[in-house]
């Protein structure tokens, strides 16, 4: 936002990351919620503030996914009660801004207000998640922010544009890193799902022909379709294991690592394991190539 009819004149200072930072999101969407009612479908935590080990300007952002845009508008006097001021769209087409200062030109909280399947809610969480998911890309977001706050001490707008062209990259790379991982977080869990029906035709037909699986019974891997077959035979003729995958994400190496819920009975029914483990996967060309398992 460069035009000067949209300036918001506050004091540009970033500081290390605090984990406050989170409870202050949580205690807050607290108020938000109950000011703000059944509109509201989700609370997202964004900015700077939501990633870990960077540097920031404390300053909580909020993204809130509602269900009818023009019922925020209805809803600024409640919000007034507990602290915001309203802008309306503020520059941003679609979006309902609140914002909070604890005295003059100390900003304390910033809510971000989109309809539900508004691309301006996928943007937002790509970049959140990318930068979380890639540390040294927001390391090097954190010197970037540290060096214009030092530049641009009285000056939001020289600020903001000083990171305009780093954001924008950064957001075209999070927005195909959020395909890339829905498209493999899909076929691990078609996977999954055949597996749990023993349809194992249905698994070789995601894996690399020379995949190497984790062998959770002997340790080590078995190699390709066949010996993945065998062994899968051979286990399910001693025991009868469930595996549901409760979390997707992905590791600093690219690998995406799976929490999954891990239950095995024998063959009368009986209970032997039920724990949580991770399955950690290297997938090329959207096949899976190797499969280890680790301690949760």
């Amino acid at each position: 936002m460069s035009s000067s009819q949209f300036k918001d004149a506050i004091k540009v200072e970033v500081v290390p990351h605090d984990p406050a930072w989170r409870e202050d999101f949580e205690a807050e969407s607290q108020q938000i919620a109950s000011a703000m009612g059944e509109n509201i479908i989700t609370i997202h935590h964004i900015g700077s503030t939501a990633i870990p080990g960077i540097y920031a300007k404390p300053i909580i952002d909020f993204l809130i996914e509602v269900k009818d845009i023009a019922k925020t508008d209805e809803q600024s006097a409640v919000m007034e009660a507990i602290g915001y001021e309203a802008m309306g769209e503020f520059g941003l087409p679609g979006r309902r801004y609140f914002r909070k200062n604890r005295s003059p030109g100390i900003r304390t909280h910033n809510i971000h207000t989109y309809e539900v399947g508004s691309p301006e809610i996928t943007r937002h969480l790509a970049f959140r998640d990318y930068m979380i998911a890639h540390p040294e890309a927001a390391q090097q977001y954190s010197e970037l922010k540290r060096e214009l706050a030092k530049k641009y001490p009285q000056d939001i707008e020289g600020y903001m544009d000083g990171k305009d062209g780093f954001v924008k990259t950064m957001e075209k790379k999070a927005l195909e890193w959020q395909t890339m991982m829905q498209t493999h977080q899909d076929l691990l869990a078609k996977a999954y799902a055949a597996f749990n029906v023993r349809d194992i035709d249905a698994v070789l037909a995601v894996m690399h022909p020379d995949v190497e699986w984790a062998n959770g019974m002997e340790g080590g891997h078995v190699h390709g379709h066949e010996a993945v077959r065998d062994y899968w035979t051979r286990q399910w003729s001693l025991m009868n294991p469930h595996v549901e995958p409760e979390r997707f994400q992905q590791d600093e190496t690219g690998r995406m690592v799976v929490d999954v819920h891990q239950v095995v009975r024998d063959l009368d029914g009986n209970v032997i394991v039920d724990q949580m483990v991770q399955h950690v996967y290297i997938i090329e060309n959207d096949l899976i190539r190797r499969m280890d398992i680790q301690e949760s």
